[in-house]
C-alpha cells in the first residue's frame, strides 16, 4: 500500500449500494488491492480502488476516462445532510448565484501548474515572502483557515475553494475580518455556507454525476438554471473536488500541494492550532475520528486520524490521474503522510520551489 498502515475512504451510502448491486462483494471478502480497477458496467465510467476502511470498499473516480456524456449518465446521489444543505443555502444565498459564473466559465490566470495550499502543521504561515511568490510560478488555491497565510498578500492567492456547509464556523473568528477578500475569487459548491461567499467574483459548481433534483427544484423556483454552472466529483475533502476542477482544465498539470499533511505534523492540529488530545477526546466516540499510527516518507511515526488517513489514500488515488496523463505531483509538504512511489509524488519543500528551477 502507499501509505503502509493507512487506508482511505471517500464514497457515501448511495455509492456503496450501488457497488453492492453491481456485484462489488462486501465486507470481509473485498480484495483491499491499491490501485486495481472497477468499471461501472452501467456508464463505462471507470474507478481506481484506494484500499478499504470500516469493511468498505474504496473506489476513487478514474477521470482520464471520463467523457460528458458519461458523467451526465450517473447520477448516484449524496448523504442526505449534505441534500439539506445545498437546499437551504440556494434559498439563502439565490441572489449571488444568479448573479454568478459556473466552473463552466472558468478560466485561471496560469493553467500549467497550480498550487493547492492546505492548513496542516507543515505550512510556514508566517513567511509571506515564500507564500507570495507560489503566484510568480503558477495559480494559486487555497482552501478553508488555508487563507490565512495570504492576510496582507491577498493579491498572490488567485482563488479560495470552498465547499463547507459549515464554513460559518471560522467567519466567526478573527482572522477572517483581517482578509481584504475583494482582491480574491472564489469557487464554491452549492453547499457552501452563504455567510462566507463574500469574494471578489463567484464560480459556483454542482456535482459532477448530475445535479441533485432538489437543488435544481430549489433553484428553479428564484429562475436559476444550476445545470449551466457544472459539476465536480465530491469526496471527503475539498482537496478531491479542487483536483477534479484542476483535471478538467488540464490532466497534464504540475500539481503543487502544500499544508496537506493528513496527519499532525509538528503536533500541530493546524498550522496556527497545536494539537490537545484532552481537546480531541470528544471525537474519540466517532469510530472515523480514532487515533492511529501511521509514519512519513522516511518512516518515521505519525499521529493521525482514521479519517485523515481515508482522504489521504482518497487524494493519491486522485492525483494518479494526473501522473496517468504525463502531468507531474509534487507534495511541497514532505513531513506528512501523502507520498506515493506507486502515484509518482514528488517530495520536494516550498522553500526550494519557489527559488526557481523547479518547475
Amino acid at each position: 500500500m502507499p501509505f503502509g498502515n493507512s487506508e482511505a475512504e471517500l464514497t457515501g451510502r448511495a455509492l456503496r449500494r450501488h457497488l453492492k448491486k453491481q456485484g462489488v462483494k462486501t465486507p470481509d471478502d473485498i480484495k483491499r488491492a491499491i490501485g486495481d480497477e472497477y468499471s461501472d458496467p452501467r456508464t463505462g465510467k471507470k474507478y481506481r480502488k484506494a484500499g478499504g476502511m470500516n469493511d468498505r470498499e474504496i473506489i476513487v473516480a478514474d477521470w482520464n476516462s471520463v467523457g460528458s456524456e458519461a458523467e451526465k449518465a450517473e447520477s448516484l446521489g449524496l448523504e442526505h445532510s449534505i441534500v439539506r444543505a445545498g437546499v437551504k443555502n440556494i434559498m439563502e444565498n439565490h441572489g449571488l448565484i444568479n448573479n454568478s459564473k459556473g466552473i463552466t466559465d472558468f478560466e485561471p490566470r496560469r493553467d500549467d501548474v497550480f498550487f493547492l495550499v492546505g492548513a496542516g502543521g507543515s505550512v510556514d504561515y508566517k513567511n509571506k515572502n515564500m507564500i507570495a511568490k507560489m503566484a510568480e510560478h503558477g495559480t494559486t488555491f487555497a482552501t478553508n483557515r488555508a487563507l490565512i497565510p495570504f492576510i496582507g498578500i491577498e493579491e498572490t492567492l488567485d482563488y479560495a475553494f470552498l465547499m463547507d456547509s459549515k464554513c460559518y464556523l471560522f467567519v466567526s473568528e478573527d482572522w477572517w475580518d483581517d482578509l481584504d477578500r475583494s482582491k480574491v475569487d472564489c469557487v464554491a459548491s452549492f453547499n457552501t455556507h452563504p455567510t462566507a461567499l463574500d469574494f471578489n467574483d463567484h464560480y459556483f459548481f454542482g456535482q459532477a454525476a448530475g445535479q441533485t433534483k432538489q437543488w435544481v427544484e430549489t433553484a428553479g423556483d428564484y429562475g436559476i438554471n444550476i445545470e449551466k454552472f457544472g459539476g465536480l466529483d465530491s469526496g471527503w475533502c475539498s482537496l478531491y473536488s479542487n483536483l477534479h476542477l484542476v483535471h478538467k482544465i488540464n490532466p497534464k498539470a504540475t500539481i503543487v500541494l502544500y499544508g496537506h499533511d493528513f496527519s499532525f505534523v509538528n503536533n500541530l492540529k493546524y498550522f496556527n492550532q497545536p494539537f490537545n488530545l484532552e481537546a480531541e477526546k470528544e471525537n474519540l466516540k466517532h469510530k472515523n475520528f480514532r487515533f492511529v499510527i501511521s509514519r512519513d516518507h522516511e518512516g518515521n511515526l505519525l499521529v493521525t486520524q482514521e479519517q485523515l488517513s481515508v482522504q489521504a489514500n482518497a487524494i493519491a488515488m486522485a492525483l494518479k490521474n494526473f501522473t496517468d496523463a504525463g502531468g507531474r505531483v509534487i507534495n511541497a509538504s514532505p513531513e506528512g503522510m501523502l507520498y506515493s512511489d506507486f502515484v509518482g509524488i514528488e517530495l520536494i519543500p516550498m522553500e526550494e520551489i519557489v527559488k526557481g528551477g523547479v518547475l
